[in-house]
């Protein structure tokens, strides 16, 4: 990434407190990201942890996995969440609802797919009505929504701290390919996935906080439900 270039005073002022992330955004024309690395923080985990989760509850129903379900919803009883206040240009789709990933679902669907079998049937009985302690950290933030057939959505003012690891997971049906791109607020284009799978990780480290747009593309003909895990 190209250095910045700012006069003394400049840095004076920021290492002071004195100048915001905006202010260095408009010095600079250079994208938000920083190249050095970065341990995740907690919500940051939380996140890793809560799209693992999604993931191996999409594989169990679709492998009529009734272990596999009862982990899955073991896990995202772990990891609390917030919902998010970000809108779509457009606003959400109502049909959306697809796209949640529920533990009651999780272990309705486990039961029916458990045979029977005592040790399965007892472990989701357990987990039913297992009390689970909440850390101190904010938790992931979700949104469910739905991207038509050969269409982009799109969020903007997606705000991410500086100097922490930012995460954007994007979880859609498998039915058609789902892009996806992330900008930051002078149209740099910082990360991408196009892996041709309907399954999007994005991470970085924005430089100094400030917003972010994410575009969702879905490269198919049909619509597709989607949700959005971040920190």
């Amino acid at each position: 990434m190209k250095a910045l270039k700012l006069n003394p005073l400049f840095i004076a002022l920021l290492a002071a407190g004195l100048v915001s992330g905006a202010a260095l955004a408009e010095e600079s024309k250079d994208p938000n990201r920083d190249s050095t690395k970065a341990q995740p923080s907690e919500t940051a985990q939380a996140v890793d942890n809560l799209l693992l989760a999604n993931q191996l509850a999409a594989y169990a129903q679709s492998n009529n996995d009734a272990l596999g379900m009862v982990v899955a919803a073991r896990m995202i009883q772990d990891q609390p969440t917030s919902p998010s206040t970000a809108q779509k240009e457009g606003g959400t789709d109502d049909d959306a609802s697809e796209a949640s990933i529920t533990v009651e679902d999780l272990l309705k669907q486990a039961r029916e797919q458990s045979g029977g079998r005592a040790e399965i049937v007892a472990l989701i009985d357990e987990t039913a009505t297992r009390t689970v302690t909440k850390g101190k950290v904010g938790g992931p933030i979700v949104h469910n929504d739905r991207v038509r057939g050969n269409t982009i959505d799109i969020f903007r003012n997606l705000k991410f701290k500086g100097g922490e690891v930012a995460i954007i997971g994007v979880l859609a049906g498998s039915h058609t390919d789902i892009d996806c791109s992330v900008y930051d607020q002078n149209g740099n284009l910082i990360v991408s996935d196009t892996d041709g799978t309907s399954t999007c990780a994005l991470r970085w480290k924005p430089l100094w906080t400030g917003p972010f747009r994410l575009e969702i593309s879905n490269l198919g003909s049909k619509a597709n439900s989607y949700r959005i895990i971040t920190n």
